[in-house]
């Protein structure tokens, strides 16, 4: 079952599809996040463990051996990078969650490789209670390319655009790939200057 949730395969894939639709949003006092975009993200943030994140990239790797990571046909193989909210409520979470006001959040930077069909879970990262995505990116970014740089399993990399300096767009063209950063009308400020410029 872990090997269909980590490589999405039918099976976990279809599993993955019925649990994105999750709980209700209030369950208690305890609010529970948008479910992951894969599955297998719902179980591994409370852990950092070394031995879990190797079995991902091995599991990762002999799928890609057995070619069945797959883009479709004329797409740009894409790696999607961003910070996800997984857990938040007013009592409990680990020592890493992050105060909003009175509310504790459970944050993430993970990796996900959107351009596979399924899509494929490849890394996350656990961001520490004083600590930010954007601050977060290049301490990600290296350990990313170690297992998996060398699979060309991506050419383009997609971030927010808050992740936009040139420290970033160093880092990744550095590696050797494209990157593009997404707009969002939730960032108002940055959207009208993209617009200005």
């Amino acid at each position: 079952m872990l090997g269909a949730l980590i490589l999405q395969i039918p099976r976990g894939h279809r599993r993955d599809e019925t649990t994105r639709t999750g709980p209700p949003l209030w369950v208690g006092e305890l609010a529970l996040g948008p479910i992951p975009d894969a599955t297998l993200q719902g179980i591994l943030p409370p852990l950092e463990l070394t031995e879990v994140r190797q079995m991902v990239v091995e599991s990762v790797r002999a799928e890609v051996r057995r070619q069945r990571v797959v883009t479709p046909p004329g797409a740009l193989r894409t790696l999607a990078i961003d910070g996800k909210c997984l857990w938040r409520g007013q009592r409990g979470g680990g020592a890493d969650c992050q105060a909003q006001g009175a509310v504790r959040v459970h944050r993430v930077l993970r990796a996900l490789l959107t351009s596979a069909r399924p899509r494929v879970f490849l890394d996350h990262r656990t961001l520490g209670a004083e600590e930010n995505e954007i601050g977060a990116f290049a301490a990600f970014w290296a350990p990313l390319l170690q297992p998996y740089g060398r699979l060309s399993l991506w050419e383009v990399v997609t971030l927010d655009a808050g992740y936009g300096s040139r420290k970033h767009a160093t880092l990744i063209d550095a590696a050797g790939d494209g990157y593009g950063l997404g707009r969002k009308e939730n960032q108002p400020d940055l959207l009208r200057e993209a617009e200005r410029l």
